[in-house]
């Protein structure tokens, strides 16, 4: 099994971060928002151990970033840790450079832009300075010109690793199905709130990814059309990705027939609220889950703990589950269980690990190993 455990830098004061990541071994990582909370001195005793973790993730506000703490960062991590700037349009560009050039091709770095706030041509040159271990993402890639999305795929081309995210209700078909079509082999697009799409329009998309291109989709179960995400999925390529958030909302049988449709040969996630979810359901989806199909619950502590052992032995150790609690709101011994419970393809995520008491996750650290 993987647990993650996810914090809040902003709100640890004591050193529960650090007895976790001291009692760790390779099945738990961490992941750090708001890093910049930390001291240059607490990031780089952190980094160091992080190394007999599983992984380490730092995730920087780059509108809040002072002008050495990025690069001190980037110097500090090693082979296990990596680092993320979120809003980077708002870090200056010399600093962001600064970071990708001690990033190299052997510090894991990436970095976020925001399309409706870019300046200048600071993306293409993040894009253009990035090495093979650094990643440039861009989320409301909608606000870009057709003319400018051309200029940042062509930039990128087949060498850098650069991803773009689309919302489904505001973007130009046209311009998107090109974007695809541009795409390097290193590109990824994806588009959220896909059930806003056409059907034709989705279709089209899905051709023009075809098994070259790396596409992924993000539908709203409540809202979605199931006939037109059936042909969807019939249609996705080797490369495309399909998920459904909310899916508790789609009846079981459909939920079954989409299970079944994926098979072992296409890539398919669903996610269900664990607070709406009816359990036996649930269970039965998981059960005609295939290989490349996930299945994820969100507000996991909501769930009856023997109903919770249930859904995790359900998945056994062949089926993907993940399992997400909210660690300022557990109940009775859930969690524990949970982490005991998990086959070998089981993820336990705990979001505000550091509302958890610290007793109970060294306890789980331990079993995790």
């Amino acid at each position: 099994m993987k647990l993650v455990l996810s914090y809040d830098a902003s709100h640890l004061t004591s050193d529960y971060l650090e007895q976790a990541l001291n009692k760790s071994a390779v099945n738990t990582s961490f992941n750090i928002s708001t890093t910049q909370y930390f001291s240059q001195d607490r990031v780089k005793k952190v980094f160091n151990a992080a190394q007999k973790s599983g992984s380490l993730s730092a995730d920087f506000n780059g509108a809040q970033l002072d002008s050495s703490e990025l690069g001190n960062a980037v110097k500090s991590a090693g082979t296990k840790v990596s680092i993320s700037v979120n809003t980077a349009q708002s870090t200056p560009i010399s600093t962001l450079l600064n970071a990708l050039e001690l990033a190299g091709d052997t510090k894991t770095f990436s970095a976020e832009f925001n399309g409706a706030q870019l300046t200048g041509d600071n993306l293409e040159k993040a894009i253009s300075a990035a090495g093979n271990k650094s990643s440039i993402s861009l989320n409301t890639a909608q606000n870009l010109s057709s003319s400018h999305l051309e200029k940042v795929l062509s930039v990128a081309g087949s060498s850098k690793n650069i991803s773009l995210d689309f919302n489904g209700a505001q973007l130009d078909p046209q311009e998107t199905i090109e974007a695809v079509k541009k795409a390097g082999e290193k590109t990824s697009i994806s588009v959220n709130t896909a059930q806003s799409l056409s059907k034709q329009t989705l279709l089209d998309l899905l051709k023009a990814a075809a098994n070259s291109k790396i596409l992924s989709a993000d539908f709203n179960g409540a809202q979605l059309t199931i006939s037109t995400f059936t042909e969807a999925l019939k249609a996705a390529g080797s490369k495309t990705a399909l998920s459904i958030n909310t899916a508790q909302s789609i009846s079981k049988s459909n939920l079954l027939n989409l299970a079944s449709l994926a098979g072992t040969t296409k890539t398919l996630a669903m996610e269900f609220n664990g607070s709406q979810t009816n359990v036996a359901d649930l269970i039965d989806v998981i059960k005609k889950s295939g290989t490349k199909t996930s299945i994820r619950v969100n507000t996991a502590q909501n769930l009856n703990s023997d109903d919770l052992v249930d859904v995790i032995n359900a998945a056994g150790s062949s089926k993907n589950l993940s399992l997400t609690f909210d660690g300022s709101r557990l109940t009775g011994n859930n969690l524990q269980r949970a982490v005991s419970a998990a086959g070998s393809k089981t993820t336990v995520i705990v979001t505000n690990a550091y509302r958890t008491p610290i007793n109970v996750i060294l306890n789980i650290v331990d079993t995790a190993g």
